[in-house]
């Protein structure tokens, strides 16, 4: 193809100014976001940038090489979590229903034999699949609340898939939330949107499950890290408070150090710090003392964040 006769850092370039295009564009016509129960804004913000990421992606899986299975199944479940994402920025579907068309997104993989061998049995290991997938997107779209989060956290993962020999799958990922972030960060004129967030939840959760059988088995989920341990955390924590955990809110830990007064983009680097922390981590020879060394900090984090919320005012948990 005459696509691949160019440097791919070239395309990298022209795929990041594409993605910067149609954010522009979505600044421009994009829904308006309220803030609601769950903001950490005050003022109504375009969403749907996103887009961009979504379009700079499919051209990199189509154009940018790579194992075409991967490709085909990142491209195929993407745009059922995308086409999600792109309606429930528009109109809002029930937590039912969103997560009964991201199952459908996580059986794709499933359906195409992309299973790693994690327990030999062939049916655990598809339905772990399938948890992961639900899991790393819904935390990555639960964690897009604040400016570049998100976004961020999942280029770094991306990177780092890349540096493990995923180069061609994750080109135009990047490219894309490169072309993204200007408008985002550190003050956003445009959010990502569901459409964005929940698919780069389901891009890094794949190359999570594609990095298993290869030199850095453990990388993409270190560099996530920070995300899943303050999803969890969260929902354990209105569990046993007896709160909802489908309605949304303000509680997450990166939330309350925000309303603290901690700066967003200061909260915003502390999560880009954690994914890049993971991803050295999972860089290293595998060794059991590294599982500590990603959880540690994210206690330290919590302890911090409550002990904030102790001495100023923060609201209730």
């Amino acid at each position: 193809m005459l696509l691949l006769r160019f440097p791919m850092e070239a395309w990298g370039v022209v795929l990041a100014l594409g993605s910067a295009a149609l954010v522009a564009l979505m600044a421009r016509v994009g829904v308006l976001d309220h803030p609601g129960p769950r903001s950490s804004h005050s003022r109504p913000v375009p969403k749907g940038g996103g887009v961009g990421i979504v379009a700079a992606s499919l051209v990199g899986f189509a154009a940018l090489g790579g194992p075409v299975l991967p490709r085909t199944v990142m491209a195929l479940g993407g745009l059922v979590v995308a086409g999600l994402g792109f309606w429930d920025d528009r109109r809002d579907f029930s937590a039912g229903m969103k997560l009964l068309v991201q199952y459908v997104a996580a059986m794709v993989p499933v359906m195409a034999g992309m299973i790693p061998d994690l327990t030999h049995d062939y049916a655990l290991d598809a339905a772990i699949v399938v948890a992961w997938v639900l899991l790393v997107t819904n935390a990555v779209n639960f964690m897009d609340g604040l400016n570049g989060l998100s976004a961020g956290t999942a280029a770094i993962a991306a990177v780092g898939a890349g540096m493990s020999g995923l180069w061609g799958l994750v080109d135009g990922f990047v490219a894309g939330i490169v072309g993204f972030l200007p408008w985002n960060f550190p003050r956003a004129r445009i959010f990502m949107g569901d459409v964005g967030s929940q698919f780069c939840g389901y891009v890094v959760a794949l190359l999570a499950v594609l990095g298993v059988n290869g030199p850095h088995p453990l990388l993409v989920p270190f560099a996530l890290a920070g995300l899943l341990f303050d999803v969890i955390f969260t929902l354990i924590r209105r569990f046993w408070a007896g709160e909802p955990i489908t309605k949304a809110h303000r509680g997450h830990l990166y939330q309350f150090a925000n309303r603290t007064g901690m700066p967003a983009a200061a909260v915003t680097s502390v999560h880009w710090g954690f994914a890049a922390w993971g991803v050295w981590l999972g860089w290293l020879p595998w060794h059991i003392w590294e599982v500590a060394a990603v959880v540690v900090p994210q206690l330290v984090w919590t302890a911090m964040v409550v002990a904030r919320t102790r001495s100023r005012p923060a609201g209730s948990w």
